[in-house]
C-alpha cells in the first residue's frame, strides 16, 4: 500500500496575527489536501488559544475527514502575543488512519519560556503508531528541536540528543520521522550526519530550500531546515518526494509518498 505523508511548519505568525492571515492558512491547507490528499499530516508551530481544546487548524482538518488527531502543547510564552499567555504552540498530528500508542516525547526545556517566568515548559515531539490496512502499522514522529541561535545552542543539542534517543526505541521500529530540525544540511554533527547509518532522508537543496526568511521569496539565507527520514532496511520505500510552495509560512511543506510493503 501507498502512504502519503506531509510535514509542515505552518509558522505561528500565520495563526496569531489576524483573521486574514489565519484564513489564508486554512485555504492553503484546503489546497494541500484537495491536491495531494495526504494520509498523515505532521505540523510544527500549531497554536491554540488557552480557552480552546485544540488548535483551530486541527478542527479545520477534521472537516476534510481526518478523524484522528493529537496536539502536544509546548509553551505559552515563547512569543509575547498579547498578554503573553493567550496562545500555546506545539506539534500536531492528524491521520485518516487510526492513531495508536501516542506519546509526547519530551525533548527538553524551553529556555526562552523559562526566562519569561514559566520554567516548567518543555518542547515536545509526537510519537505514534499508525494502524494501516489489515495488520500493517508504521510509526510516525513529528519533531521540532529548538532553534539554532545565540543563547540556545546548548538547548538545541540537548533536544537533538533526546530525539536521537527516542528514535532508537523498539516501539518506533520502523519509523517515518519529519519536521523542522532547525539544522542546515551543511551543519557538522547534525541529526542527518549522526544518524546516517539508521535513516534515509530527503530535504531541500541550495537552489530549492525549505525555509525562506520571513516567507520572503528573495532572501540571502537559503537553508533546508525541514527534513523527512525513514528507517533503512525496513518495509518503508520512498516512491516520491516534493517540496511544495506556499507564501503563508516561512517554511515549505514536505510531501513524501511511501510504499509500505
Amino acid at each position: 500500500m501507498v502512504l502519503t505523508v506531509v510535514f509542515w511548519n505552518i509558522w505561528f505568525d500565520s495563526q496569531v496575527n489576524g483573521d486574514e492571515r489565519s484564513s489564508k492558512l486554512l485555504l492553503e491547507l484546503d489546497n494541500l489536501v484537495n491536491t495531494h490528499n495526504p494520509d498523515v499530516i505532521g505540523l510544527n508551530e500549531a497554536v491554540r488559544r488557552s480557552t480552546s481544546p485544540e488548535p483551530f487548524v486541527l478542527e479545520h482538518l477534521k472537516k476534510h475527514g481526518y478523524k484522528y488527531s493529537h496536539f502536544a502543547g509546548a509553551s505559552f510564552t515563547t512569543k509575547d502575543w498579547g498578554a503573553g499567555k493567550d496562545w500555546e504552540f506545539g506539534a500536531a498530528l492528524v491521520s485518516r488512519y487510526p492513531i495508536e500508542n501516542i506519546e509526547n516525547i519530551v525533548l527538553g526545556k524551553d529556555t526562552f519560556a523559562a526566562r519569561r517566568g514559566t520554567p516548567e515548559d518543555t518542547i515536545k515531539a509526537i510519537g505514534a503508531s499508525i494502524r494501516l490496512t489489515g495488520s500493517k502499522k508504521v510509526s510516525v514522529i513529528v519533531a521540532h528541536p529548538y532553534l539554532l541561535r545565540f543563547g540556545a545552542l546548548r538547548t538545541h543539542w540537548l533536544h537533538q540528543k533526546a530525539l536521537r534517543t527516542a528514535v532508537k526505541k523498539d516501539q518506533y521500529q520502523p519509523v517515518i520521522l519529519g519536521g523542522d530540525f532547525n539544522e542546515p544540511n551543511i551543519l557538522p554533527g547534525n541529526f542527518t550526519h549522526r544518524e546516517k547509518s539508521r535513516f534515509y532522508h530527503r530535504s531541500g537543496t541550495y537552489r530549492n530550500p525549505t525555509w525562506r526568511l520571513n516567507a520572503s521569496r528573495k532572501t540571502p539565507l537559503r537553508f533546508s531546515l525541514d527534513k523527512i527520514f525513514w528507517t533503512k532496511g525496513s518495509n518503508i520505500e520512498l516512491q516520491d518526494f516534493k517540496i511544495l510552495r506556499t507564501d503563508i509560512s516561512d517554511h515549505s511543506p514536505l510531501l513524501a509518498r511511501f510504499e509500505i510493503k
